[in-house]
């Protein structure tokens, strides 16, 4: 069983922290009442109780930001294409109005719209029948004219000038969520993916020349 998937689920987690404070009330009143006994019930109803309350004002959706950036290369030559996330609606209700977009925070500048990945083609919210209750989304942000091919896609200079810092903003239906991407976290970022795509050489038996 995904656990994090059945958590981010809008009725199965209140479900659980139903189930963990019913639980403790229930035992709380079966139990002796020893002073160790009663502490731990007590912690368990308090577990249940501040997972209930969570579970009800908690951001509609779970984001996952692994692999943010959008990138292609090998040979050292690194090439960005655009910001990109999976999400899941965990609100119980459907989104129909979407937006978002990236803020730097080197030069204050506005990136494009989001766009969400529907059978590998980025596609406008407006173009979409919104987010369903539980559904899981791809999105993303380009950071260049993609129909222009690989010379268009940015540098790791050129991305870095504008966006080795920035902010995500999204709204849905009225709810504002926004998240922070530091330099350190982008350059961990980068350098994750160069060496993936320039990976160092394994060690081999050669000929003696």
């Amino acid at each position: 069983m995904n656990w994090q998937r059945t958590w981010n689920d809008p009725v199965w987690s209140k479900v659980i922290a139903g189930v963990i404070l019913g639980a403790g009330s229930l035992a709380l009143a079966l139990v002796p009442k020893d002073p160790i006994s009663l502490g731990i019930l007590v912690c368990v109803m308090l577990l249940g109780g501040t997972l209930l309350v969570w579970t009800l004002f908690r951001a509609p959706v779970a984001w996952n930001f692994d692999g943010f950036l959008g990138m292609v290369g090998g040979g050292g030559d690194l090439r960005v294409i655009s910001f990109q996330a999976n999400g899941r609606n965990r609100s119980g209700k459907g989104f129909h109005s979407i937006q978002g977009h990236l803020i730097s925070t080197i030069d204050n500048s506005i990136s494009e719209q989001l766009h969400f990945v529907i059978g590998g083609t980025p596609v406008l919210p407006s173009s979409t029948t919104g987010i369903p209750p539980a559904a899981s989304f791809q999105m993303m942000i380009p950071l260049c004219d993609m129909t222009k091919g690989y010379d268009a896609y940015l540098t790791e200079y050129d991305f870095l000038q504008r966006w080795s810092a920035f902010r995500f903003v999204v709204e849905l239906d009225g709810y504002r969520d926004e998240r922070a991407f530091s330099q350190r976290r982008v350059s961990e970022q980068i350098e994750k993916f160069r060496r993936v795509a320039n990976p160092a050489p394994e060690p081999q038996m050669r000929v003696r020349p």
